[in-house]
């Protein structure tokens, strides 16, 4: 039940490109979703033969997995601020996150007025990919290069 609703909660924000009604309320959906997915995690007990390390490993991936989906909702939202800070969180609950939440957290940045921070994050995800996601943050850093102050 928790993959379906991280799933979701992933998903639906990726179609919203305004915010008629229509889409705030998807957006409302998925957020409804990611909030419940916390909650089932902290309701959940480690199961025989998994050990506490390898237990928080996982419920780290999961609540990383619902903090990125509250960022990439807020985002969409033009919560910039918000956005920033639900990301952080994703990738302090989840050491091995990826290249989508990085260049996530770098556009927030660059939305949030902190180029420097932003330039970092966008590094972070090149790095990580996928070739998909290293193409995209390439670009948001020639684009970010271009517009950078000249020293």
């Amino acid at each position: 039940m928790i993959d379906a609703l991280l799933t979701l909660a992933n998903t639906i924000p990726k179609g919203v490109t305004d915010l008629s009604a229509e889409s705030t309320a998807l957006l409302d959906k998925a957020e409804g979703y990611a909030r419940q997915a916390l909650e089932e995690i902290d309701e959940l007990k480690a199961t025989r033969g998994v050990t506490l390390d390898r237990w928080r490993r996982l419920t780290g991936r999961m609540r990383s997995s619902a903090q990125e989906a509250l960022g990439f909702i807020a985002f969409k939202r033009g919560r910039c601020a918000e956005s920033v800070a639900e990301l952080e969180k994703s990738i302090r609950l989840n050491p091995e996150a990826g290249g989508p939440v990085f260049f996530r957290l770098g556009v927030a940045y660059l939305y949030h007025g902190k180029p420097l921070e932003a330039q970092v994050a966008l590094e972070r995800s090149s790095k990580l990919g996928p070739e998909l996601i290293r193409t995209k943050a390439e670009e948001q850093l020639s684009r970010l290069r271009k517009h950078a102050p000249s020293q």
